[in-house]
C-alpha cells in the first residue's frame, strides 16, 4: 500500500462520466476490464474499481507524480502483450510494424480516406481502424508495452480460427491480415466482373499486362501497391500438346525447404542358398517407400528389386510381406526388418493360364489362382492377397520348433531361431505351379543347412521333421512325405507355413547359434552423415523448377477432356516493393496404416542473404530493380505440437536491429538473425543502383571463425 501522505492525494478517485470509446479501448490499467473511473490527479489511468487502482499504484505512482521515464526515441520499439498463446500474432505484427511504407500509410491517417465500408469482402473498415490505432500506440512515445486485444477481437470476428487462444500459424495470420487490410482500404467500390486471362498463344508481355489490369479493375489499395506481385504459371498436359499460361497476383509466396530428411533403417538380408546374411543401415528418405530400400540395395549390391522381399520380423516368425508401395513409416523404430533373396520363377505358359477348374462355389479358377488361394486365401474372403505383387506370390515362410516341457500353444512346441523364406514357384521352376514334396525337401535343406552342424545330414536324412501347418495355431500340422506328389496344404490352406520340427537332442547337439551372425556392411558401421547447409537460393530453385502434379492434384485438360498429371512451372514476373517469402517448414505426409497423416517440422538451417538479387528469377520487366534488403524475420521455435514465435526487425528510423519477444524488446545484430527458426522473411526493394554484392547473414561465431566472411552454418 502507498504511504499515508501519498494515499490521500494519489488514490483519490473521482466518479467519471460514462466511459468514452477511448476509455473502453484502453480498459482498466490493472485488469484490462472496462475502465469507468480515472485517476483524480493525472486523469490518464483508467480503473474499474478502487481495488484495481490500489493494486496498480506501485506501477502508476511514478507516472502520476510526473517522475515516469520518457519513452521518447522508442518509436516502434515497444513490446506486445501476450494475451494467451498469441505470440504468433505478436511476431507477425512486429514484422509488419517495421514495414515502413505500410506503417507510414496508417500513421499519417491516409488510410481513412481509402476505407471502403461497403465492400462485402472487407470488414467495414473496423480491421483497418483497429490496426491503425495499434500502430499509433506502438509508434508513439507513450507506452513501452501495447495490448493488441482490440485488433485480435476484430480478427477473431471474421476468422474464427483466430478467435480463441490456441496456438496458430503466423504466416496464416499474415495472409488474413494483409487481405483484410487490402479489402478494408480497397479504393474500388464497385467491382466489375472480369474473366480469367489466358495466353492462347499471345506474347507473355501482352497477357501479363491484361491480367494485371484485370486485377487492378477490382483491386486498388496501398497494401497491393506495397506487397503486390505477379507470378507466371505454365501448365503442360502430359498426354497432348495442350499448354496453359496464366498470370496470377500474390501478396506473399511460399517456397519449399528441399531438405533431404533421411532415416537410417537397420535390416538384414539372407541369401536364398543359405549363405552368410548381411546387415545394412542405409540412409533412406523419411517419406520414402519399400521400393526406395530395394533401389538402394540394387545400387549397392546389384540385387534386382523383384529378387528380394522385405518382411517385418515378429519374434521367431514373419508377420507379413511388405509390398513395394508400403511407406517406410510402416517400419517403426522398435521393429526388426529382414529381407530374403528369392529366385525369379519363369512365367506360366499362356495355355496353362487359361486352364480353368471350378471351386466349391462354382467359380472358375485357373492354376495361378488356385496357387494364390493355397498361400494367401481366396481374394474374395481375404483382402490381404492384394498386398503382394507378381513375384511375391508363392512365398512361404519356414519356422523352427522344438519341444518344451510345458507349452500352451504351437502344438506343444516353442518357436526358436529366425525364420526363412521359401519360393514355391521358384522351387517348382514355373510360376503358378506347386512343387513336389521331394522338391520342397531339397529346397528347404538348401535354405537351412548352415544352421545345423555335422556332415551326416542331407535332404533325405535331415535333423528335423518337415511339416506344413496353418499359420498362427500350428495345431493341424501335416508331415511332408518323401515322394513326387504335389505339395498339399491340407484342409486349411490359408496362410500356411513350413515347420521344421527339431527334437530336443538334435537341437542340443547340432543347432548352431553362431550361424546366425551376419556380416556387417559398411553402411551399418558409418556414423550419421553430415547435413548439407541450405540457402534461400536452393529454396527458390526448388519453387521455380518444373514438376509433375500428383494424382491427388491433377489438372483438367480441356483438349483431352480428362484430368491429367500435367507438368507445372512457376516464375516470377512482376516484382513487388516488399517481398514476403514464407519457408514451408511444416510437412504433412501419409504415415502408412489407416491413411494416418504424419506431421513434422524441418528445422534445418537455411542461409539467407541480407541483400537478395532476383535478377535470375524475374522474367518480366523490372527496371533493373531486382535487389532487395532484408528488414524483418518471423521465427518459430519448437515442433508441430507447440512452440514459440519471436521476430527480428530493423527499425526504419534508426537503422538498428531488434529482437521482439512478446513484451520484451532488445537490441541485436544482423549477424544473429539467421537461425534454424527463421520462418517468414521480409525484404524491401532497393532503389536502382543501390546496394552491392549480396551479403550472407551469418552468426557471430562463424563471422569470427572466418573473419566476417561467408554464410552461417548449422
Amino acid at each position: 500500500a502507498p504511504p499515508a501522505a501519498e494515499r490521500s492525494v494519489s488514490t483519490e478517485v473521482l466518479p467519471a462520466p460514462r466511459p468514452t470509446a477511448a476509455d473502453v479501448r484502453d480498459g482498466c490499467a490493472a485488469c484490462l476490464g472496462t475502465g469507468g473511473q480515472r485517476c483524480a490527479r493525472c486523469q490518464t489511468a483508467n480503473y474499474c474499481s478502487r481495488r484495481c487502482q490500489r493494486s496498480h499504484w506501485p506501477f502508476h505512482k511514478l507516472t502520476c507524480k510526473g517522475e515516469a521515464p520518457e519513452y521518447r526515441g522508442r518509436r516502434g520499439l515497444v513490446g506486445l502483450r501476450n494475451l494467451g498463446n498469441t505470440c504468433f500474432m505478436n511476431s507477425m505484427l512486429q514484422c509488419l510494424s517495421n514495414t515502413q511504407q505500410l506503417t507510414e500509410f496508417f500513421l499519417s491517417d491516409r488510410y481513412k480516406d481509402d476505407i471502403n465500408r461497403k465492400n462485402p469482402l472487407g470488414m467495414g473498415g473496423r480491421l483497418a481502424e483497429a490496426y491503425g490505432d495499434m500502430l499509433k500506440a506502438m509508434w508513439g512515445d507513450k507506452y513501452s508495452v501495447v495490448c493488441p486485444s482490440d485488433l485480435k477481437d476484430n480478427i477473431g470476428k471474421h476468422a474464427p480460427q483466430f478467435a480463441g487462444y490456441q496456438q496458430q500459424d503466423s504466416q496464416e495470420l499474415m495472409n488474413f491480415l494483409l487481405d483484410g487490410l487490402h479489402e478494408d482500404c480497397n479504393r474500388v467500390t464497385d467491382k466489375p466482373y472480369r474473366e480469367k486471362v489466358e495466353g492462347d498463344g499471345r506474347p507473355d508481355e501482352e497477357v501479363a499486362d491484361l491480367a494485371w489490369q484485370s486485377h487492378l479493375d477490382r483491386n486498388q489499395s496501398e497494401v497491393l501497391d506495397i506487397f503486390g506481385g505477379q507470378l507466371r504459371s505454365e501448365v503442360h498436359c502430359d498426354q497432348c500438346p495442350k499448354e496453359s499460361i496464366t498470370f496470377d497476383p500474390f501478396l506473399s509466396f511460399s517456397v519449399p525447404v528441399p531438405y533431404n530428411v533421411t532415416r537410417q533403417i537397420i535390416f538384414t538380408v539372407y541369401p536364398y542358398d543359405g549363405g552368410v546374411p548381411t546387415q545394412y543401415r542405409p540412409p533412406l528418405p523419411i517419406d520414402g517407400a519399400i521400393r526406395d530400400m530395394k533401389a538402394w540395395l540394387q545400387a549397392e549390391e546389384g540385387v534386382e528389386p523383384d529378387e528380394v522381399v522385405m518382411c517385418p520380423l515378429l519374434k521367431n516368425r514373419l508377420d507379413d510381406f511388405f509390398n513395394d508401395a508400403d511407406p517406410l513409416t510402416s517400419i517403426r523404430s522398435r521393429d526388426v526388418c529382414v529381407g530374403f533373396r528369392i529366385p525369379r520363377a519363369p512365367a506360366l505358359p499362356e495355355e496353362a493360364k487359361d486352364e480353368e477348374t471350378k471351386d466349391d462355389g462354382g467359380k472358375k479358377r485357373g492354376v495361378l489362382g488356385r496357387a494364390k488361394d493355397f498361400l494367401f486365401g481366396s481374394s474374395a474372403d481375404n483382402q490381404r492377397s492384394r498386398r503382394h505383387d507378381h513375384n511375391h506370390t508363392g512365398l512361404i515362410q519356414i519356422v523352427f520348433r522344438k519341444p518344451v516341457a510345458r507349452s500352451y500353444s504351437r502344438a506343444d512346441g516353442a518357436l526358436f531361431g529366425e525364420p526363412r523364406v521359401l519360393s514355391l514357384f521358384g522351387t517348382s521352376g514355373t510360376h503358378g505351379v506347386m512343387p513336389t514334396n521331394n522338391q520342397v525337401h531339397e529346397a528347404v535343406w538348401t535354405v537351412v543347412h548352415r544352421l545345423f552342424s555335422g556332415d551326416e545330414w542331407n535332404a533325405e536324412n535331415a535333423p528335423y521333421v518337415l511339416k506344413v501347418a496353418p499359420r498362427g495355431t500350428f495345431y493341424e500340422s501335416m508331415e511332408v512325405p518323401h515322394d513326387d506328389e504335389l505339395l498339399s496344404m491340407g484342409a486349411s490352406p490359408q496362410f500356411p507355413v513350413i515347420v521344421c520340427d527339431v527334437t530336443a537332442e538334435n537341437y542340443r547337439d547340432y543347432w548352431d547359434d553362431a550361424a546366425y551372425k551376419a556380416c556387417t556392411h559398411y553402411s551399418a558401421s558409418e556414423s550419421t552423415k553430415g547435413r548439407k547447409t541450405l540457402t534461400l537460393k536452393d529454396c527458390l530453385n526448388k519453387a521455380f523448377e518444373r514438376e509433375q502434379l500428383a494424382e491427388t492434384d491433377m489438372w483438367y485438360c480441356p483438349d483431352c477432356k480428362e484430368h491429367r498429371t500435367a507438368f507445372k512451372k512457376f516464375d516470377l514476373w512482376r516484382l513487388p516493393e516488399v517481398l514476403v517469402v514464407h519457408m514451408k517448414r511444416f510437412q504433412y505426409r501419409n504415415a502408412g496404416y489407416l491413411n494416418f497423416v504424419s506431421r513434422s517440422k524441418i528445422d534445418c538451417q537455411v542461409d539467407f542473404p541480407e541483400e537478395l538479387d532476383l535478377a535470375e528469377y524475374a522474367l518480366g520487366p523490372s527496371d533493373d530493380r531486382t535487389r532487395y534488403e532484408l528488414y524483418a524475420v518471423s521465427n518459430h521455435m519448437g515442433g508441430m505440437g507447440g512452440g514459440h514465435y519471436t521476430a527480428y526487425a530493423k527499425n526504419f528510423r534508426n537503422g538498428k536491429w531488434y529482437t521482439f519477444d512478446d513484451s520484451h524488446v532488445s537490441e541485436t545484430s544482423v549477424t544473429r538473425v539467421a537461425t534454424p527458426s527463421a520462418y517468414v522473411l521480409f525484404y524491401k526493394r532497393m532503389a536502382k543502383g543501390e546496394g552491392g554484392e549480396s551479403k550472407a547473414v551469418e552468426d557471430d561465431s562463424d563471422a569470427a571463425a572466418r573473419g566476417g566472411a561467408g554464410a552461417a552454418t548449422e
